[in-house]
């Protein structure tokens, strides 16, 4: 039995869609399926590891990357006899097809406009959605299939919700005082302190981090950190503005993003 998984970016385990990625891997392999996992950043010793066979594709000069990507992919796809594939929003053939963000819905619920049609994600998500070569759609909500499935015109049945899971081996209370002691040493924060955390993969404007940062101006009793990737410096900006500096920390995606759970009293979301 031979599986394909597809996901451009698998670098690292920093988010969440590259940790699902080696999860479905594990799985895989434990089943005895030879899995080969392609994407155009790729961590190939990171893929050995769990079992699995790294495939690199080539990395658009122009045009559309993601579109590129899906070209590549189809071509590899055809030369082999996949039993199961799997995509995760950046091929367009495939099995069972994984979504992770509702693009369009977004960015009207954001911006209050529909999505520009040159938008690149935009652009890939239309042309799987359209054209339905999946078997399943998989979706992280019972908001996103419903939007997906009325937006595209998709069969009730040919889309499945499955929420996000989580690690019970790494989310769990062992160990908890120590990595709360640790990562809040890091971070200057003594045991006293109340620390608001905002922990997310990216995308700080749609999780608002702007209003987080307005909440930080009116509550002097508690610190604030908003953990994530491709932060914009106007939110370093509007902080320094509002002379939150020493109450405000901006922290990168980590793999161990439990430390930052645990480090943290209050969690927030303020998404839009």
């Amino acid at each position: 039995m031979k599986a394909l998984i597809s996901q451009k970016d698998l670098k690292d385990l920093s988010s969440g869609v590259q940790r699902k990625v080696i999860e479905e891997l594990d799985y895989l392999v434990s089943k005895n399926y030879e899995v080969h996992v392609i994407a155009e950043t790729i961590n190939k010793n990171l893929v050995r590891d769990h079992g699995g066979i790294p495939v690199k594709t080539f990395k658009a000069l122009w045009g559309n990357k993601r579109l590129f990507h899906a070209k590549q992919v189809e071509k590899y796809r055809r030369k082999h006899n996949f039993d199961l594939v799997i995509g995760h929003g950046d091929i367009i053939e495939q099995d069972l097809c994984y979504i992770h963000n509702c693009v369009h819905l977004a960015h009207e619920r954001i911006f209050g406009m529909t999505l520009p049609s040159d938008n690149e994600v935009g652009i890939m998500h239309a042309k799987i959605l359209t054209e339905q070569k999946f078997k399943t759609l998989v979706c992280n909500s019972q908001m996103m299939k419903d939007d997906l499935t009325k937006r595209f015109n998709i069969p009730s049945d040919k889309a499945v919700v499955i929420h996000p899971e989580f690690n019970l081996e790494k989310f769990n209370l062992a160990g908890a005082n120590e990595k709360r002691k640790a990562q809040r040493g890091l971070w200057g924060i003594s045991d006293d302190e109340v620390l608001v955390g905002l922990i997310t993969s990216g995308n700080f404007k749609k999780r608002n981090v702007d209003l987080l940062i307005e909440v930080a101006a009116k509550t002097p009793q508690a610190k604030f950190v908003v953990a994530g990737k491709n932060k914009d410096q106007s939110y370093e900006n509007k902080v320094r503005e509002l002379g939150l500096t020493e109450r405000f920390i901006f922290a990168p995606s980590i793999p161990d993003v439990d430390r930052y759970y645990h480090a943290i009293d209050i969690f927030v979301l303020p998404a839009f």
